[in-house]
Formats: structure tokens, sequence, C-alpha cells
């Protein structure tokens, strides 16, 4: 990447050795991903490193009426990921990743998911001054859930749509964190599933108007020192200061990267309201995105739907990863001009949104800014591009913006 789209945070030791570090030798892979900018829409290569399997404990959440209304510790074990393959060759930058929820210390399941991974960044994070970085690579993920006979049958932790569908969709993101020091990783990672007017409202793949109208649910890891909450202040606002659009052009698979477009413009906050019932909470906030690429592209606000983020909660143990940081997710409509074709299109977006933590670096030791959002536009299918809402879907551009 660019100076500009490549980062660096600060982590303590401590956090790399707690639960989930995995220990590979790796140290070469801690180097910038090679999706730098020039020429303009030019095919590019992403240099990813093997990413291992991780094991560790979460949280898992219900929000009803947009407040925390049960929330139950597990644990997970996920999959080393395996490149999408297409004509026998691997796909840039797009992976499956295999998700198993379970009680922990047994091998009781309750989930068993398998989502789909569309790359979108990296960056760098150091511990304190003059420690050794670590190198983090953020994914946008999506896919389904499949319930076991032992997950509890109640509706705080079996959402209502599993009355009509056979399994649950998912969408939020995964970071994985490398110490060249040590070789060890760790990863930090959230999956969401909206109330019914959001993610089964008239028109998504899998519709309905009284399936779980008041609740949403969220997955979060590492588990130990998260804590929900849906209010305030903590949301992304203003100036987008660094970092770029890219498109994953489908039809050159399995060669779809190109290179990353910087770009500038704004996240503009409105009032915070509850979208899943009338008079509830503040936990979503109504947001204006604009933003211009180096290249002709642009993003904007679009008129069919609006663009939203939702406040999760946040991290609060500064020595374990990913340290004392916020977390939201971001989904909505926004229009979409692809500088490198001319087309314009209204786009689906949905991904991750972290603010704070530890502090932010480019490769060469620029700092970056605090608020990270990491989105990816949901269509049908590699060859079509129309828009698929609620189901798992495949990702045409990706945007990464840093925020002050």
């Amino acid at each position: 990447m660019l100076d500009l789209t490549n980062r660096i945070r600060s982590m303590t030791l401590a956090a790399l050795l707690g639960c989930g570090a995995f220990a590979l030798p790796a140290p070469a892979q801690c180097m910038p991903d090679g999706l730098g900018f020039a020429p303009c829409c030019g095919g590019a290569s992403a240099t990813l490193p093997a990413f291992p399997p991780i094991s560790q404990g979460i949280q898992f959440f219900c929000f009803d009426n947009c407040q925390p209304a049960f929330a139950v510790n597990y644990c997970v074990d996920i999959g080393t990921p395996s490149a999408v393959v297409v004509n026998g060759q691997p796909v840039c930058g797009a992976y499956h990743i295999r998700f198993k929820v379970k009680n922990c210390g047994t091998t009781t399941f309750l989930w068993n998911g398998l989502v789909n991974a569309y790359y979108s960044r990296n960056w760098q994070e150091t511990p304190v001054v003059g420690a050794p970085p670590i190198t983090v690579w953020r994914f946008v993920i999506n896919g389904d859930f499949l319930p076991t006979p032992s997950l509890p049958n109640n509706s705080f932790q079996r959402p209502g749509c599993l009355g009509t569908f056979t399994r649950v969709y998912w969408s939020g993101y995964i970071d994985y964190a490398l110490d060249c020091s040590t070789n060890t990783w760790q990863a930090a990672w959230n999956l969401n599933h909206e109330c019914d007017g959001i993610h089964h409202m008239p028109g998504t793949a899998r519709p309905g108007g009284a399936l779980h109208p008041t609740r949403s649910f969220s997955f979060v890891g590492p588990g130990g020192s998260f804590v929900p909450s849906t209010t305030g202040p903590f949301m992304s606002n203003g100036p987008i200061t660094q970092e770029a659009v890219r498109w994953n052009n489908w039809s050159h698979a399995p060669a779809i990267c190109t290179l990353e477009e910087p770009a500038t413009g704004t996240f503009q906050a409105t009032s915070p309201f509850c979208f899943c019932v009338s008079g509830g909470g503040n936990e979503y906030v109504p947001t204006n995105v604009s933003a211009t690429g180096a290249c002709g592209t642009s993003v904007s606000p679009s008129p069919i739907f609006g663009f939203y983020q939702k406040r999760i909660g946040a991290w609060t143990n500064p020595n374990v990863y990913p340290g004392t940081q916020s977390l939201l997710f971001d989904f909505g409509y926004l229009a979409y001009m692809n500088g490198c074709n001319g087309q314009f299109t209204q786009e689906w977006f949905e991904g991750a949104e972290t603010l704070q933590g530890y502090p932010a670096f480019d490769f060469n030791g620029a700092a970056l800014g605090t608020q990270f959002e990491d989105l990816a536009s949901a269509s049908v299918s590699k060859v079509n591009q129309a828009t698929r809402i609620g189901a798992p879907h495949v990702s045409y551009y990706i945007l990464n913006f840093n925020l002050p």
C-alpha cells in the first residue's frame, strides 16, 4: 500500500500472549500488501501471509429495543482461511473462513458457520515506544451460520427467523494481528444479525415482518474485556483524511484486485435513534458519507435507504489486544460511481468501524487517524452485480477510510 493506506498501532506483549495466540514462523510477512496506488485502475496482486486457525473466548449479545438484553460467554474455533478458487487458481484477496461456536471447555458446538472474507487493508501497531511492531490485516466478512440441536431454544440466543429459515446470516469483520518479533498471532472480530427492518426488510434475500422486529444479535471476539453499550458518545464523525477505495473486478477472476485509489471526504453523523422500534434507545446513528477518489470514483449518500452506524460496545482492557477500542457495525446504501469504468450504481455496504485502540501508524511511521471504517459492497454473485441483502454475497467494492 501507499503510506496513506498502511497503518501501525501499539500493543503490549501481554496482549499477544493471551487467549487465542498462535506461534508461526512468519516474520518476513510483516510488510505492506502491495496494493499501492498508480497507475489508476491498474491490476494488482495482494501480498498476504498464511493466516492461522484461532481459538478464543468470545461473547454473544442480544439487543432488544436497542438496549443490551442478554449476554453469554462462548468459545470459538476459527479455521484456517482458504482462498476462493476460480478456474483452479486462488482469487486475489477472497477467502472462506469456518467459524464453530461452542460451550467453553466442551465439544458441544452451538453454531457452525462459513463466511466470505474480502481483504480490505493492512497496517502496523507498536506496543510502546521502541517496542517491535505488530502487523494487522483486516477483512470484511459475511456468511451463514447453521445452528446445532444444542443451541438453547429461547429467543435471546436463537433468532426468531430460524422459525422460517434454516440458517442465520451474519456480517462484520475480522482483524488478524501478527507480532513479528515473537511470530505470535491474535484476532479480533465481530459478526451481526440485524432486526427485521434491516436484514429482513422487503426486497432482501430473506424478508419477513414478524421474525425478530425489535431484536438484533452480535458475536464479539475476544470476549473477556468487552462491554456492550448502545449509547453515546462513540461514533464516527468528521473528515476522511486518509485511505482509499478499491475495485474487485470479478470479470478478471481470479486476478480481481486493482490498485487502491486514495480518497478524501466526510462522515457526517446526525441524530441517533432506534432503528428496531419507535421510542427505543439511541443505538443507530444516521450518517451522510461522501468521498472522492483520485481516479474519479465517488461515494455519496443514497436516497434509497440511508447509511447507519450501529453502536455495539467497547473492549476495555488496554493490555489485551485490541486494546481499549470501541466497536460499531456500519451498513446501508451508498451511491457509487466507479471511476475505472464510469458505472454508476446504488450499492449496499456492510462492514466494521473501530475507534481509538492502540495508536496507528503507516509502514514509514507516520501517524494515522483513530477512526477506522472498512466496508464492502453486497452483490448476488461473481457474475451478477445486483444487490443482495441479508444473505451471503460477493463484494465488488471495498472502502477503507480513516478519520482523525
